[in-house]
């Protein structure tokens, strides 16, 4: 008898452990993954996402505006729940295809016109990806530089070409843009030809381009884009365009329109916006002037692009809420945060739409539904460059424009970079309590070594991904860092002043305007460390620092210590003002390059990835 009671002790003793175990290794909810193209969508979009869905859990990252990035990580994969890019064509996207998950059904996607989502459909009438709010691109005009000298403002291509002639008589010019970049030249070729692009012979075009079969390269038309670059060659010519300004960056084109020494410049809407406010300057939006006659259009691209993966089908419960995340991203709430300046164009007929007074004038265009959404491959961005800077040099004609663009469309796929370097561990970018984020501490204890200070303070959001256990080109590794400028500040520092900063980037600025720069809304954008460790509380009100150590012993507060912290420039000024008021940023050593090609450097000299150390934890 107590033998049989012992046994049927010994049965409850080890199913209670078993219950206790249980429970204690029950796995954790793994979060929903939102890789944003932009470090500046955490100021308000991603704490506004993260309060209307106070139950589910989130990880925001910032991703690499570069649809290679993510056919890297649906390789490895690591491809992100859902994800933002801002350049985006379908003809780029069509090796992520299989792995993404069909939206056509979603009412996020019924809620877009159908003449916007038309450039999101499949052949097979599934679409992959939808747009967010779009942006106005045109020619702005400085309405009273056209009063000053009695010159009327232009209303089609003709009297668009007087003002050019009339400007040049009194030594201004005309028209300007910043050729420099890409997407200036690939946006006015488009823009002067908008009516034949959209036309039937145009968007057949444009589905064969953006659907290619297999390892197909389509190139241009024989009809459409043969006339494209003579209007471009025109429009060289009767804006007065010159050789030099292939090298017209953003400062020069500025300056030129602010001393009104040009009359006009092509601009998008948050642009002219910001010329009008800060300059005090009256301005008018223009549209691209059709030069055959027909109607005028305005060309428009997406804020950015929008996907969910695929595996997601996998868990339906992270399915159901990866798709309430997708409808409060897609909400009208969520797109004012974006357009709160009023200064885009709705896609979707559930959001009103409201215009900054700048912009009012392109309202006709909108109500008429003359947006023209533009055609941005890696290709077309490359081609255009390349061919108009020959043209604005003179030394390609139209029709050589054409040939050698249509060549470059058509030439062979470019063989996949070759690795500079090979890791053999992987390391989660999942943030744990008890320790943080094992790739993030991996990056933040290897950029010590290449920055060579004792203690590295890394803002939550300087890295993009987890590391993978693979080859690594050169741009690959260089986009495990940050797009959007991650920079290093170094100094001297003390225990005590070392506490106050980390405090700061713990709890938050407290003087600075509401969402001038990213606050730790979420424990996994708390400040990740290398050479100290911390311990965060974290309650209703956000997060309070607890304590700072050194190898598990506290923080010697009078000692000085040689420290890095990584951070946005911008963003970093606002903290090192409230950190040192009267000298600010300045007590810093601002690095001469940014941290990409530091990080680049480091790995090419054949030095390896340290470790990671837990840096944090979350009570």
């Amino acid at each position: 008898m107590i033998k049989k009671c012992l046994v049927c002790l010994l049965v409850l003793v080890a199913l209670v452990v078993a219950a206790c175990g249980s429970k204690e290794s029950k796995p954790r909810e793994r979060p929903i993954v939102v890789s944003l193209f932009t470090v500046e969508l955490l100021r308000e979009y991603a704490p506004f996402i993260q309060s209307k869905l106070p139950d589910v859990e989130l990880q925001f990252v910032v991703g690499n505006n570069d649809l290679e990035y993510y056919k890297f990580l649906k390789e490895q994969g690591a491809l992100p729940d859902i994800f933002t890019n801002r350049r985006f064509a379908l003809h780029d996207a069509a090796d992520l295809r299989e792995q993404l998950l069909d939206l056509s059904r979603t009412n996020a996607a019924a809620s877009i016109y159908a003449g916007f989502l038309d450039n999101y459909k499949n052949e097979d009438g599934t679409i992959n990806w939808l747009p967010l709010c779009g942006e106005p691109d045109g020619f702005v005009a400085n309405k009273a530089l056209f009063k000053k000298y009695n010159i009327p403002l232009p209303h089609d291509y003709a009297s668009f070409r007087f003002a050019c002639q009339e400007f040049a008589k009194h030594g201004i010019r005309g028209f300007v843009s910043d050729f420099q970049y890409d997407y200036t030249p690939m946006e006015i070729l488009q823009g002067l030809s908008i009516p034949q692009l959209q036309s039937f012979e145009g968007q057949k075009w444009r589905l064969a381009y953006e659907n290619p079969k297999g390892d197909q390269r389509p190139g241009l038309d024989k009809k459409i884009w043969p006339q494209a670059f003579e209007r471009m060659e025109a429009f060289i010519k009767d804006a007065k365009l010159q050789p030099g300004d292939v090298d017209f960056e953003y400062n020069i084109v500025m300056n030129l329109f602010i001393q009104e020494k040009a009359a006009m410049a092509r601009f998008t809407g948050p642009l002219a916006l910001y010329y009008a406010t800060q300059f005090n300057m009256d301005l008018v939006f223009l549209p691209y002037f059709g030069q055959d006659g027909g109607n005028d259009w305005l060309l428009t691209y997406p804020f950015c692009q929008l996907a969910l993966n695929k595996d997601l089908e996998k868990d339906a419960k992270r399915k159901e809420q990866a798709m309430r995340v997708l409808n409060v991203m897609m909400s009208e709430e969520g797109q004012r945060i974006i357009a709160q300046k009023n200064d885009v164009i709705a896609y979707s007929r559930t959001t009103k739409q409201e215009l900054s007074p700048v912009l009012e004038s392109i309202r006709p265009y909108i109500d008429a539904n003359l947006l023209y959404m533009r055609l941005a491959s890696n290709d077309f961005f490359a081609a255009s460059k390349l061919v108009v800077d020959k043209m604005l040099k003179r030394e390609i004609t139209a029709k050589q424009a054409y040939e050698e663009f249509d060549a470059y469309l058509r030439r062979p796929r470019a063989k996949k970079a070759d690795s500079i370097v090979t890791f053999t561990k992987k390391y989660t970018n999942d943030f744990a309590r008890d320790g943080g984020s094992k790739a993030g501490s991996a990056y933040t204890n290897t950029l010590r070594k290449v920055y060579g200070s004792e203690i590295v303070l890394a803002a939550g959001y300087s890295f993009t991904s987890p590391l993978q256990a693979t080859g690594y080109s050169a741009k690959m590794l260089q986009y495990l860092i940050m797009p959007n400028s991650l920079e290093s500040f170094t100094k001297e520092m003390s225990g005590e002043e070392i506490t106050k900063l980390l405090r700061i980037y713990v709890e938050g600025s407290k003087n600075v305007e509401p969402h001038s720069l990213v606050q730790p809304f979420n424990m996994r954008l708390l400040p990740i460390t290398a050479g100290m460790e911390y311990i965060a509380e974290q309650s209703k009100q956000g997060f309070k620092l607890k304590s700072v150590t050194q190898k598990g012993k506290p923080l010697d507060l009078q000692k000085k210590y040689k420290v890095t912290v990584l951070d946005k420039e911008t963003y970093f000024r606002h903290k090192a003002e409230e950190l040192l008021p009267a000298k600010g940023e300045s007590a810093f050593i601002r690095g001469e390059e940014f941290v990409r090609p530091n990080w680049l450097r480091y790995f090419k000299a054949g030095k390896p990835m340290e470790e990671p150390t837990a840096y944090v934890k979350v009570e």
